[in-house]
This record gives C-alpha cells, structure tokens and sequence, in this order.
C-alpha cells in the first residue's frame, strides 16, 4: 500500500505539473496569437489610410498656373478648363499635370517640374521651367 500511494502522489504531481505546462503554453501562444492579430489589423488600416488618402476628393473651383511662362494663357485655359468646377481625386490631379507637361513637349521645350498644392477649392499649380540638371562632380 506504501508503494501505491507514492505512485499515485506522483501520478498526481506529474499530472499537475502537464496540465500547468499546457495551461502555460496556451496562454503563451495566446498572447503571441493576439500580437500577431494586432500587427495585421494595424496593417490592414494603414493600407486603408493610404487608399482612402488616395482616392480623397477635392471639389475644385478654381485652377490657378504659376511660372508657366512659355505659354499664353490662353493655351493653358485649353489644358485645364476640363478639370475646373469638378470633384478630383489625386489621380485626377496627376492626369492634369501629364497634361501640362504635354504641351510642354509638344511645343518642343524640355519638361518642366510641376508641383501643386489644393486651398479651399482652388488648385494651384507651380511650374518650374527652369529645372536645372543635377550638378556632376569631376575628381580634380
């Protein structure tokens, strides 16, 4: 009887020692499952940020040309008369800017750098004609 009882007390202990290292591990993997979980809803709305950011809207009144001295004005009104008074996505915009740079290279001058900016309802775009080539170095 002595043997069996110091047989069942460490069946016991054992037993105790199993379930513990498995209640131990599930919360282990539990927490690791749970970051993980985090770090993927995390990403998921940065990419939903970023395409909403993307397809954000301006309502544009009024499209104003800086520096785009080449060209009467005139000429440019023929460019962006088809964008004034309308929703724009940034997409948008940029189809805008293709377009300027166009008449650019089509009236045989280089392509100028164009940056823009959207201010209540008015889109201004600055073109810069002047762009200058990187500078190369020579070893002396």
């Amino acid at each position: 009887m002595q043997i069996t009882k110091k047989v069942f007390i460490a069946t016991l202990l054992l037993s105790f020692l199993w379930v513990n290292s498995k209640i131990t591990c599930f919360a282990q993997t539990n927490a690791a499952s749970k970051i993980g979980r985090s770090e993927e809803l995390v990403e998921k709305e940065e990419a939903l940020r970023k395409e909403a950011e993307e397809n954000k809207k301006y309502f544009i009144k009024k499209i104003a040309v800086s520096g785009a001295h080449s060209f009467k004005p005139e000429q440019l009104q023929e460019v962006i008369a088809f964008f004034k008074k309308q929703w724009m996505s940034k997409k948008d915009i940029a189809q805008l800017l293709d377009a300027l740079k166009e008449l650019y290279l089509k009236g045989g001058r280089k392509e100028p750098d164009i940056s823009y900016q959207v201010q209540k309802k008015c889109l201004d775009i600055k073109v810069n004609e002047e762009t200058q080539p990187a500078a190369v170095s020579t070893p002396h």
